[in-house]
């Protein structure tokens, strides 16, 4: 260490002892509150998934400027210690991360992904802080739940308590969350799920099962302003790529076509240059919704700037009609895309390069009071 000599002008030089080292890590021994209401059935066992996610920001950066975020996530891989947190909690990739089990113990967590659209992000903790435990991980369902489905949804009620509520799946749409003023993240290009239960809209997280005990989706909070949040189901077939991916030991590699799209009526499509053939092969393909894709917004460093244009209509990507936004998700894995779009009026057939998701902000550069990050 060195300390400055106001008499002679130099700086002296202290020796300094040797910090302590780090003293070895002591597993503690936790138990997850146990949901005992027979009405839950098989989704009972869900409740032992469930951890406290606390996650501080030390930079306002990216239209964020809270402080700190808190909610709940669900463990979907014991073994390894991964946990599946909304993005209304991790806000951005530069953060600190704890998790909180069984109100018992704080241990430190790294985020591990972002998903780029979705509204979810995995983080991972030390699985050797924690010794003998019951935490179950989540098993999560690839089904596409359906008007109707019986729902068990599981959570914690604002005394910590655990309680169950027992609905049906109502409806899914697409998650529409108008730009503010001030840019942030949204989710967009993801398929929602609501249920019949109106009691739902009174928690903040929740992990919906179905009758075989799986998580179906993710009640969680999805970010409308910075004092404004929605909360909807989260199907969990959006997660497992990148949870596989994880599993794997291999770090989740997307590519993305960086548009929004909105669902539009056949009507609207053909008020701009739908053919009658290409409508009566549209219903007959989707008998239960009659609907195309509108791009709404194109990001300006991506690939396909320049090549798709805002209001486009997606017929087909691959080959295959764009019925569903589920459709899109073929972009992750593809470096081109083949894309039948209607523009003018006129179909076009259109090759589109796909962009490499970097996974977020991991670098900022500070100078002269400026924070500056890569676009």
């Amino acid at each position: 260490m060195y300390t400055h000599n106001n008499s002679t002008g130099l700086w002296d030089r202290t020796k300094i002892k040797w910090s302590p080292r780090p003293t070895d890590i002591k597993p503690v021994n936790v138990r997850l509150p146990e949901l005992t209401d027979p009405r839950a059935g098989k989704a009972a066992k869900l409740m032992q998934s469930i951890v406290s996610v606390f996650c501080g920001f030390p930079l306002s950066i990216e239209g964020i400027n809270k402080p700190r975020a808190a909610d709940y996530g669900v463990v979907v891989d014991a073994a390894r210690g991964l946990v599946v947190v909304s993005r209304r909690t991790v806000l951005l990739s530069l953060c600190d991360i704890y998790i909180t089990i069984a109100n018992s113990l704080c241990i430190p967590a790294t985020l591990r992904f972002m998903h780029p659209e979705h509204n979810f992000a995995i983080i991972q903790y030390d699985t050797k802080r924690i010794g003998d435990s019951n935490i179950c991980a989540a098993t999560l369902s690839t089904k596409r739940p359906q008007q109707g489905d019986p729902a068990y949804m599981v959570t914690f009620n604002r005394t910590s308590n655990t309680m169950c509520v027992n609905t049906v799946v109502s409806d899914m749409w697409d998650i529409s969350i108008t730009p503010q003023f001030l840019p942030h993240w949204r989710c967009t290009n993801t398929e929602t799920v609501h249920y019949e239960s109106k009691l739902l809209s009174d928690f903040r997280f929740g992990l919906v099962g179905d009758a075989d005990g799986c998580v179906q989706c993710i009640w969680m909070p999805f970010m409308k302003t910075h004092k404004l949040d929605m909360t909807a189901g989260l199907p969990t077939r959006y997660i497992l790529p990148a949870l596989d991916a994880l599993r794997r030991d291999e770090e989740p590699q997307l590519r993305r076509l960086c548009i929004e799209v909105e669902p539009l009526s056949l009507i609207a499509a053909r008020a701009g240059g739908l053919s009658d053939s290409r409508l009566e092969e549209i219903q007959h393909a989707n008998p239960d919704r009659n609907m195309l894709f509108i791009i709404q917004r194109i990001e300006l460093l991506s690939k396909a700037h320049g090549v798709l244009q805002d209001l486009d209509i997606i017929v087909s990507i691959n080959g295959k009609l764009m019925l569903h936004i589920d459709d899109l998700n073929v972009q992750y894995t593809h470096d081109a895309l083949d894309l039948v779009i209607l523009r003018n009026r006129s179909e076009m057939h259109l090759r589109v390069e796909t962009t490499a998701y970097d996974g977020g902000v991991n670098k900022l550069v500070f100078w002269s009071g400026a924070i500056f990050q890569a676009p």
